[in-house]
């Protein structure tokens, strides 16, 4: 009776083993199904970046020349724009807006004692862009 016990324990040893070593394979087999399902095979390109695009320059100033003196409390402010861009003249002490119905535009500007740092800014659309201008009031 004894070797009966043996028998069977070695019956039910192998079982599990074989039970435990089918159920590995089966779950290594069907993880490789999901992989290969998974893969999509896309074609080799390499990405190419469309050239950077230089800043459009949209704004130039041809009046005053940057750094002027000049002895009157105001100046004559002329430059180019793209056609009915909206050009924002600033300074510490005043702010002008202007609407060039034409790619020529053209302010009086008025100017305190001293330095004035002028910042004038064009916007057409999302084009923006913006120069500046350090004009000297002295008075004679």
């Amino acid at each position: 009776m004894g070797d009966m016990k043996k028998e069977t324990m070695t019956a039910i040893i192998l079982g599990v083993s074989f039970g435990i070593v089918i159920a590995l394979f089966l779950t290594f087999t069907a993880k490789e199904k999901i992989i290969k399902q998974k893969k999509i095979i896309a074609p080799k390109t390499t990405p190419t970046l469309p050239p950077p695009q230089p800043k459009i320059q949209t704004l130039e100033i041809l009046q005053p020349i940057n750094g002027s003196l000049v002895s009157k409390n105001s100046i004559l402010i002329k430059g180019k724009s793209e056609k009915n861009s909206l050009i924002i003249v600033q300074s510490s002490t005043a702010e002008k807006a202007i609407k060039a119905a034409d790619i020529n535009f053209s302010t009086e500007f008025p100017l305190s004692l001293g330095e004035n740092l002028i910042k004038i800014t064009s916007y057409k659309d999302k084009n923006i862009d913006e120069k500046a201008l350090k004009i000297y009031y002295l008075r004679e």
